[in-house]
């Protein structure tokens, strides 16, 4: 099944720009039909932990419509679904599932089961199938399930770190065709951003003589978020400057948080700062932020990690060019003031000819 997975707002939630948008969908809509088909069931969704909805939502199916699915609530964490434990519903009639039941009637489903998609000991999803008429789920059913399941994480796991080692090759390639600090800037908090699946990121460099981080570049996050004061870099998550990536699980308390009050009307939950290296020195950090309390895995730590280390050499051949492209406009308008108070010899062509000298007639 190939339809749009919308989030609240309308948008692909998992998408990237210039990226494949249906790498991670494709691999769930096979997960569900081969789990609809092992389990002999008229169809099954795969469900994923969305962070920046701090939500459930659907990302593949197979043998229901769409419209069904947007019917069929799923706890609001993954630590509500059960703890963990499988799912049975032998009969829908009986109003205990939360799925519509005039929606199960018309989509022909009578009976469902689900289990939870767990990768490295955390529910990252849920793996639902459906039956056309009431029945008892097995022991045997709950395994076939489970072992769906397993397979179903280690292949989405495998999707991600393809997806992201694109988005890395993306990054580097977008920035590259940029030679705006502002722009490169913005460029890499988008794409940080949209792979994370987050609220939003900052990119900040140091400023080492006020000592404080200086806004680069953002995305997800409102003009009046990011004007909320000078971000001190000995006070704000300041272990990110000795180059150690910092995690903060709720940014409303946590006394790293310079602006903790501010986080709480933005709506950020949770952050993490990442240490920007250029040549063992830190030159400023890359923030992310989350709509709902997330752990940061150390794979996300090191995902961020290689796209701050790419920031830090972008940004700074962006400031480069800037640096020389300023000096050189400043020398060209010196040039032409000099001439026109008769400073310079007439005969002689001052202006640059692709990269060559002064020209003479």
């Amino acid at each position: 099944m190939s339809a749009a997975r919308l989030d609240g707002s309308g948008n692909l939630w998992w998408a990237q720009p210039g990226i494949s948008t249906m790498a991670l969908a494709e691999v769930a809509d096979l997960i569900a039909e081969q789990t609809a088909k092992a389990a002999q069931a008229k169809g099954a969704v795969v469900w994923v932990w969305n962070p920046a909805q701090g939500a459930m939502q659907p990302l593949g199916a197979y043998g229901v419509r769409w419209d069904f699915v947007q019917h069929c609530p799923v706890a609001a964490s993954p630590d509500d679904v059960r703890a963990g434990q499988p799912q049975a519903f032998p009969d829908l009639a009986s109003g205990t599932s939360g799925i519509d039941l005039e929606a199960a009637r018309v989509e022909g489903v009578a009976a469902m089961a689900g289990v939870p998609i767990i990768n490295k000991g955390k529910v990252e999803g849920l793996l639902r199938v459906f039956h056309t008429k009431p029945r008892q789920f097995t022991d045997q059913d709950i395994a076939l399930l489970q072992a769906m399941a397993a397979m179903a994480a280690s292949a989405l796991e495998h999707a991600r770190v393809s997806q992201r080692c694109r988005t890395l090759f993306e990054v580097a390639r977008t920035v590259s065709s940029t030679l705006s600090a502002p722009n490169a800037a913005n460029l890499i908090a988008e794409h940080v951003a949209k792979a994370l699946h987050i609220k939003g990121c900052s990119i900040r460099y140091l400023d080492r003589q006020r000592r404080t981080l200086a806004l680069s570049g953002a995305y997800g996050l409102s003009a009046q978020y990011l004007a909320k004061g000078p971000i001190d870099a000995d006070r704000s998550m300041a272990e990110a400057m000795a180059g150690h990536p910092v995690v903060v699980r709720d940014a409303t308390t946590d006394p790293r948080v310079q602006y903790p009050d501010a986080a709480r009307e933005e709506g950020v939950a949770s952050m993490a700062s990442i240490p920007m290296v250029l040549k063992g020195v830190v030159t400023g950090v890359l923030r992310v932020y989350t709509s709902a309390p997330y752990e940061f895995s150390a794979e996300d730590l090191d995902f961020l990690s290689a796209l701050a280390s790419i920031s830090a050499a972008a940004i700074e051949n962006a400031q480069l060019y800037d640096g020389i492209k300023s000096d050189f406009e400043a020398l060209m308008d010196e040039l032409v003031f000099m001439r026109r108070q008769g400073l310079l010899d007439h005969t002689v062509d001052y202006r640059v000819v692709k990269g060559k000298g002064p020209q003479s007639p």
